[in-house]
């Protein structure tokens, strides 16, 4: 499973958008564990991440997640999860938060395409 963490480091390691990071893998068996930690951006943002991992040699598949990003205000700017609390989206259990009323259907995002999302977020920030 450290060669997955090692991925994303390298990735997120060579992203200008990104400050600092505290990123970690906690093994709990041979074939499971968890990478959970933050990412924060020049905007002051912050992204959560936390996946529940199971390992099958050099496959890793993602259990559980969820992403949770933040405005320097520590205010919801999107979460995604798969808990499985909506049962007729045609995503299920995938879906987006958007604030605290809205949720809508999303495909199982990974963590560059979150991080890319939030560099275009931070850019239109930026250009207005």
């Amino acid at each position: 499973m450290h060669f997955y963490l090692n991925k994303i480091i390298k990735f997120v390691d060579k992203n200008p958008f990104i400050i600092t990071h505290e990123l970690s893998i906690v093994k709990l068996s041979p074939h499971t564990g968890y990478l959970e930690g933050k990412i924060e951006f020049i905007d002051r943002s912050t992204l959560f991440i936390f996946e529940f991992l199971l390992g099958k040699g050099e496959k890793v598949i993602k259990d559980k997640y969820r992403y949770n990003y933040l405005n320097e205000k520590n205010e919801l700017i999107f979460r995604y999860d798969n808990a499985p609390h909506f049962p007729d989206f045609t995503t299920f259990p995938h879906h987006k938060h958007l604030n605290q009323d809205k949720v809508e259907e999303s495909k199982e995002p990974n963590v560059k395409k979150i991080i890319e999302k939030i560099e275009n977020i931070i850019v239109e920030k930026i250009s207005t």
